[in-house]
């Protein structure tokens, strides 16, 4: 991994380095869902989610400030919060070693990644309310489809962070944090860029040269090819998990995309060991 400045971190993360990042970032990635999932049970059972709530806040009021260093703490004190949660004997101590690795990237990712830090406070929401609700299997997801969302934008990296975001890179951050949910363009425009309908289509031909129901649809698909590599996950839960209700349109549209079925891709990946 590169040597970077733990403040700022570089404008781009290396091949490398990257490869290296993927086998901790799977392993946190298996650990979060696990320590979501008891983190529920146990409020199920009666345990009183308001410490994992103040951490939250914290978390959003460093991100409505754009403090950068604040919100990292929060961050990890709010996965660390989950972690402990969870109840499970010495998960608390695995999760302290692994921010203690992943720390660097984390810190890295925020000032690289996102230029609006509320919108990534506003992604961690859905895992608090699940939590907080006794949902073990949608507190599960909700920690799986936002870890599927920082390494989407992870291996996509953006441009550097200069300046203000405009509305093109304000809706592109939405959608990857929010892939798994139901997304048009008129709600997104209002709640999100901030500008009309038709104000947003043309800023999209004009900047990605597609429109945005391509956009959104060629990150679905592109995420659900990364997602069909884990065999432990059915067909049925990769297209939940990158927003599909309905698995023949999943099917279909793969198909135009990548030239043949979910399945057929799993099995192709797999025989080539890629």
């Amino acid at each position: 991994m590169m040597s970077i400045d733990q403040k700022l971190g570089p404008s781009r993360w290396d091949p490398a380095g990257l490869a290296e990042l993927h086998q901790i970032y799977a392993l946190r990635a298996q650990i979060a869902s696990f320590a979501a999932r008891h983190a529920a049970l146990h409020v199920a059972a009666g345990l009183d989610p308001a410490p994992l709530r103040l951490r939250w806040d914290a978390m959003r009021d460093a991100g409505a400030k754009g403090d950068y260093s604040a919100f990292l703490e929060a961050d990890m004190q709010f996965h660390r919060t989950i972690a402990a949660m969870a109840g499970t004997p010495g998960l608390d101590e695995i999760w302290l070693v692994l921010e203690e690795r992943f720390r660097i990237f984390a810190g890295w990712s925020h000032h690289a990644l996102f230029r609006d830090l509320k919108m990534l406070a506003q992604s961690h929401d859905t895992q608090l309310k699940t939590i907080a609700s006794g949902d073990a299997v949608a507190a599960q997801r909700a920690a799986q489809v936002d870890l599927d969302a920082l390494w989407q934008i992870l291996t996509e990296q953006p441009a550097e962070a200069t300046g203000e975001a405009d509305p093109v890179e304000r809706v592109a951050a939405y959608v990857v944090l929010n892939l798994h949910r139901r997304l048009t363009l008129t709600e997104v425009a209002r709640d999100v860029a901030f500008v009309s309908p038709s104000h947003l289509a043309r800023l999209f031909r004009q900047r990605r040269n597609e429109s945005f129901s391509t956009f959104v649809q060629g990150l679905r698909l592109r995420r659900a090819a990364t997602l069909l590599q884990d065999v432990d996950s059915t067909v049925q839960v990769v297209a939940d998990r990158v927003g599909y209700a309905d698995m023949s349109r999943f099917t279909l549209h793969f198909r135009r995309l990548m030239g043949c079925t979910p399945s057929e891709w799993r099995k192709n990946r797999a025989a080539t060991g890629r």
